[in-house]
């Protein structure tokens, strides 16, 4: 019972970190560029990438799971 719960927070906390990433980024948006003298064109490929990372991994995540669940654990801390 216990590996099930666990299991059912790690999925919830990989599903909330898209979100809660982009709403925390999104909001600074015009005033990172304004202070990095970057042009809004490239903050927004900055987006643009992160999101592309995230897809990407996310292909990996549920295959790595599966095999190793500490490997997901590993991912989740990384992250933070």
């Amino acid at each position: 019972m216990t590996s099930i719960r666990t299991l059912t927070v790690n999925l919830a906390c990989l599903a909330m970190l898209d979100p809660f990433a982009t709403d925390a980024y999104l909001p600074p948006f015009l005033n990172i560029g304004n202070e990095s003298g970057a042009s809004q064109s490239m903050v927004q490929q900055t987006l643009s990438l992160y999101l592309a990372g995230f897809a990407v991994m996310s292909l990996f995540w549920g295959t790595l799971s599966k095999r190793n669940r500490l490997g997901l654990d590993a991912r989740l801390k990384v992250f933070d």
